[in-house]
């Protein structure tokens, strides 16, 4: 690296799907020629991959983000993205000046390109969905990875602000998650972790099932265990996951949270 090379360093909180952009924009900046650092101190630029899902959750994005600030050198920038962007940025960018940049989750497909400018960005329509082999870099353990199918989600429990922040459910098409699924495969992961803020109705708005996109994912060489999280309860689910366990690399694990 030379010594004009910018640093920067990101925190990642909130969802396993937020994990899942967190490592998209890892891997974009180093792509563009950033160099990434634990020192927050010696970075030229501060992201925080914010959650806003309940109050407790908006409240340590905040509190990390003036934590973050406190620890930066002068001149350094502070970038807010993610969901507290998406649903509080037109707020907080008046409320909180020490945030230099607010990229919403609609709008993350815009780094590293927006880095010096100022205020909110966000765009109608939803959560940035990556099309083809985006640059990825894992941030946990060698062995495993989350894979996410699909972005946002259709229902409208009260209980939740998903669809409000990420949008309607968009589906990524099995052949591109087969090709990412391959990648991580080769790159130790030995299970994946397949996440979606509903996983039961994967593939309705594209035409294809779960079942579709496990069967493949089945067959990549490399690959020993897929475990499944966010399955909502409905009529076909019992029937859905009898099938799904029929192939080998199925963990019989399934993740069904409580309050739905």
């Amino acid at each position: 690296m030379t010594g004009n090379t910018k640093k920067f360093h990101v925190i990642s909180l909130g969802c396993p799907k937020a994990r899942v952009d967190t490592e998209y924009i890892l891997g974009r900046l180093v792509a563009e020629g950033y160099e990434y650092s634990d020192d927050i101190s010696e970075c030229d630029y501060v992201l925080v991959n914010t959650c806003a899902f309940i109050n407790p959750a908006k409240e340590e994005s905040i509190d990390t983000l003036f934590g973050a600030r406190s620890e930066m050198k002068p001149g350094a920038r502070l970038v807010a993205v993610g969901c507290l962007a998406e649903r509080y940025g037109d707020v907080l960018t008046a409320e909180m000046p020490e945030v230099d940049l607010w990229v919403g989750v609609s709008a993350l497909d815009s780094l590293p390109g927006v880095l010096e400018q100022t205020g909110l960005m966000r765009r109608a329509g939803g959560s940035w969905i990556p099309a083809g082999l985006e640059p990825r870099i894992p941030s946990l353990s060698e062995n495993w990875a989350y894979l996410k199918i699909a972005e946002g989600c259709n229902r409208s429990c009260a209980f939740c602000a998903v669809p409000g922040i990420r949008g309607q459910q968009k589906s990524l098409p099995p052949d591109l998650l087969v090709r990412e699924a391959q990648r991580l495969a080769d790159m130790g992961a030995r299970e994946l972790v397949l996440i979606a803020q509903d996983l039961t109705i994967y593939g309705a708005d594209i035409g294809v099932t779960l079942e579709d996109l496990v069967k493949k994912l089945n067959e990549i060489s490399g690959l020993q265990w897929i475990r499944l999280l966010y399955l909502y309860p409905g009529p076909n689910v019992g029937s859905l996951v009898e099938r799904l366990l029929s192939h080998e690399k199925v963990l019989p694990y399934v993740d069904i949270p409580i309050q739905h």
